[in-house]
């Protein structure tokens, strides 16, 4: 606690210059911060490990000698360099990850192949290529159910109408992994699915027994979601989503009637394209 308050005094008095403010809690997140000074470093040795994760977007945090076990956030990943240099850097220790998957910059198959090499990898956040394959997703969520300990999973897709739908292939891979991983978090932003998957998918997560917090948002998703008639998990604690159509308002009241929400955000148009925040 005394290097928490060290570093709250060097912000404050402008020691740390070009911090853009900054969060010390519950993430060490400075992101204008090009180098710690030499009289701080301890400071920030000491308290990293107090930190539930360390936000590792730019460089100097390559260079800080911390304990093997603090955990570490890696956001905005948009290529395989980058990719490539987190995993060198911070492979025991990535608990949250986050990146966009490009055909040239960032192929799907460095992903694949990174997943077993991080075994403290909770949360992973994947924004799609608008050319991406349906395939692409399957191999992914197998890849999940086989090499990987993540339990939150973000998939944001390109809005395109003729972006490739998701078969039953998908909406299988997906459900296995629900089953096969005490899943306790899924965000889907415009998933490319029609009526018949996206029913399969619906009931899928509405009767996961772990999940805690769901994330649908545009497409066809959410409105299939809402209309089978059936209730939330009763350990659902977050549900964020929207609601396109006035009639389908009644669906969405039925759904979490009696439910044990402790969050809950409706809007009425897509609102979370963004993966970097």
């Amino acid at each position: 606690m005394a290097a928490l308050a060290t570093l709250y005094k060097a912000v404050r008095s402008d020691q740390l210059a070009d911090t853009n403010m900054t969060w010390l809690w519950p993430e060490l997140d400075m992101r204008n911060l090009t180098s710690i000074p030499d009289e701080f470093a301890p400071a920030f040795h000491a308290y990293a490990p107090m930190l539930p994760r360390l936000q590792a977007d730019i460089k100097f945090h390559r260079h800080l000698r911390l304990p093997r076990d603090t955990p570490v956030a890696r956001k905005c990943i948009v290529s395989a360099k980058e990719l490539a240099t987190a995993l060198n850097d911070w492979a025991e220790q990535l608990q949250i990850l986050a990146l966009t998957q490009d055909p040239d910059a960032l192929p799907t198959q460095h992903l694949y192949n990174a997943l077993p090499r991080l075994p403290k990898l909770r949360h992973l956040d994947v924004r799609w290529h608008a050319g991406t394959h349906a395939e692409e997703t399957t191999v992914l969520l197998h890849a999940l159910s086989d090499y990987s300990n993540v339990t939150e999973l973000w998939l944001r897709y390109d809005p395109n109408p003729s972006s490739p739908q998701w078969t039953a292939t998908e909406v299988t891979a997906l459900a296995r992994w629900l089953q096969a991983k005490s899943v306790t978090a899924v965000g889907l932003v415009d998933a490319p699915i029609g009526d018949a998957n996206a029913k399969v998918l619906a009931r899928a997560l509405l009767q996961s027994q772990t999940l805690k917090s769901l994330h649908v948002d545009d497409g066809q998703l959410p409105r299939t979601l809402f209309s089978l008639g059936l209730s939330l998990p009763t350990q659902l604690e977050s549900l964020n989503t929207y609601v396109r159509h006035i009639h389908d308002v009644p669906g969405l009241t039925q759904t979490i009637a009696g439910s044990n929400l402790r969050t809950l955000v409706v809007g009425t148009r897509s609102h979370c394209r963004r993966s970097c925040d």
